[in-house]
C-alpha cells in the first residue's frame, strides 16, 4: 500500500531555518517530508531549536485518509524533549469535510512533563479548534479566507482564543498569506504548520506574515515573519525556506 501511495503520489519535501529574537536569540533548523495523493496522505517532520544554552528537539509523523464521502481525517503525533528534562507527546486529529474543505474540526491532545525545581510536574493539556474555510476563485488575487475558535483546557485552567488565516494569490507565481489569534492559549499548537510552542507562559497573541513565490515549476522559496505576543514579552521571528512538489 505504501509503494503504491509512493508511486503515484505528489511528494514534497521541504527544508526552513528561522532566527528569533525576544531579549535574547534563538535559531531553528526544520525539515518536512510529505507524501500525499487523492485520499491518502504520509508526513514526517523533524526541527531542532536553540536558545542560549537551552535546545530542544522536535519530531512529528501524520496519516490521513479518506474515511468516507466527502469527509477525510488525519492524524499527527508530536513528540518533543529538552535539555531541562522535559518531555510533551502531542496527539493531533483533525477531520476535514470536502474535497475544498470549508469546514475542519481539530481536537489535540498533550501530555506534558516539566522538570521543576520541587519535582516533575505533569500536565494533560486538551485544545479544540473548529475552524471555516473559504475560497473566491472568481475574484481578483484568488483570496481564500478561514476562521476559527481555539479553546484550551488543562488541569487549572480555561482559555478561548480566535484565529483567522487571509491568502492572496498576487501574482500567478507569488502567494502571500496574513495569519495570527487573538485570545489566550497554554501551549500553542498548530498541527497544519507543526508548531508547538511550549512555553511556561500565557500567550496572547500571533500574527504571521508568510510569502511563498514559486521559482520554478516544482521549486518555490518561502519567507515569514512572526511576531509572538505573551504577558510580559514579545518574540520576534524570520524564517527562510525552500520547498519542493513532484508531479505538479
Amino acid at each position: 500500500m505504501i509503494l503504491v501511495l509512493i508511486i503515484a503520489a505528489t511528494i514534497s519535501p521541504a527544508a526552513y531555518f528561522t532566527l528569533g529574537h525576544g531579549g535574547y536569540s534563538s535559531y531553528t533548523f526544520s525539515g518536512y517530508l510529505t507524501i500525499a495523493e487523492q485520499t491518502e496522505y504520509l508526513f514526517w517532520g523533524y526541527e531542532h531549536y536553540r536558545e542560549e544554552s537551552f535546545r530542544q528537539n522536535l519530531f512529528s509523523t501524520g496519516l490521513g485518509r479518506t474515511l468516507f464521502n466527502k469527509v477525510f481525517f488525519r492524524t499527527t503525533l508530536l513528540g518533543y524533549e529538552n535539555n531541562l528534562e522535559n518531555f510533551g507527546l502531542v496527539v493531533a486529529t483533525r477531520a476535514y469535510y470536502g474535497y475544498n474543505p470549508w469546514y475542519t474540526l481539530g481536537y489535540f491532545y498533550t501530555i506534558y512533563t516539566q522538570n521543576l525545581a520541587t519535582g516533575p510536574k505533569t500536565y494533560w493539556i486538551t485544545h479544540l479548534v473548529p475552524e471555516f474555510h473559504y475560497s473566491f476563485q472568481r475574484i481578483k488575487y484568488s483570496p481564500h479566507v478561514s476562521f476559527g475558535l481555539g479553546y484550551t483546557k488543562n488541569l487549572e485552567s480555561n482559555y478561548l482564543l480566535s484565529k483567522a488565516t487571509l491568502g492572496l494569490n498576487i501574482l500567478k507565481s507569488l502567494l502571500v498569506e496574513f495569519s495570527g489569534f487573538y485570545g489566550k492559549v497554554y501551549h500553542f499548537i498548530d498541527d497544519q504548520k507543526i508548531i508547538v510552542c511550549n512555553r511556561a507562559d500565557i500567550q496572547k497573541a500571533k500574527f504571521n506574515i508568510t510569502l511563498k513565490y514559486a521559482l520554478f515549476s516544482k521549486i518555490s522559496l518561502v519567507g515569514a515573519i512572526t511576531r509572538d505576543i505573551f504577558s510580559s514579552y514579545n518574540i520576534n521571528y524570520a524564517t527562510l525556506g525552500i520547498s519542493y512538489q513532484s508531479n505538479k
